[in-house]
């Protein structure tokens, strides 16, 4: 599969979620619903209102906890190497030349002495 093909099915399946996304939008926009939270009682909240805030705090939720075991992982190289600066952890990566991408420069593809 090339980079075209799979860069295209990417879009394909973004373009379907949101799709499914704006039909579901669509067919519940009347629906109402009752969220009992334990101490009170919401009533007549839209359904596509409560999908969305679901979604977004299952989002945040998982944010907070793939930052809390980041964390965690930071402390234990510390701990491991305690030579390690802060700024260390995060090394840059630095661009290739086109060379070594393995790609030929223009100078190297001509011989010496041809004009």
């Amino acid at each position: 599969m090339s980079l075209l093909e799979s860069s295209r099915l990417r879009w394909g399946m973004v373009v379907c979620l949101i799709g499914a996304a704006a039909f579901f939008s669509f067919r519940n926009s009347s629906e109402r619903v009752v969220l009992d939270v334990g101490f009170t009682v919401l009533y007549r909240l839209s359904l596509v209102g409560l999908v969305f805030g679901s979604f977004l705090l299952g989002m945040i939720t998982m944010f907070l906890f793939g930052f809390a075991w980041d964390r965690k992982i930071q402390r234990a190289l510390r701990v491991q190497m305690p030579g390690l600066r802060k700024e260390s952890l995060v090394t840059p990566v630095q661009p290739r030349t086109s060379d070594e991408a393995g790609v030929l420069s223009e100078e190297s593809t001509h011989t010496r002495g041809s004009p």
